[in-house]
């Protein structure tokens, strides 16, 4: 490879880890609509519908169908059969490895 060669994939390299660390920068101080995901965290009451719930494939999904609803005020999602629960309240929290809940800010 020639220098001019060289100097130009130096170049690229150079953008492309700048450009990333931008995008990572951004992302980490683009606010969330929701409060942090809680993981082991389950809101065991004030389900808005108690006899349904929405079957999502990520927490991610689910608190952004809570944030989306103005009764929404708390999520909780259930990993092993992906189902999410939005709630009218915010329960005292409860502990449960199999769970992911969140608070609308």
């Amino acid at each position: 490879m020639s220098n001019e060669g060289k100097a130009l994939a130096a170049v690229i390299g150079v953008v492309l880890v700048l450009g990333m660390a931008c995008k990572f920068s951004a992302k980490a101080t683009t606010p969330s609509p929701m409060g942090p995901l809680q993981p082991g965290v389950d809101f065991g009451h004030s389900d808005i519908n108690p006899k349904g719930w929405s079957s999502v494939p990520s927490a991610e999904i689910c608190s952004y169908m809570c944030y989306a609803r103005d009764d929404c005020k708390a999520m909780s999602y259930v990993i092993s059969n992906q189902s999410c629960w939005l709630k009218y309240a915010v329960p005292a929290p409860g502990k449960e490895a199999d769970m992911i809940s969140a608070v609308k800010q």
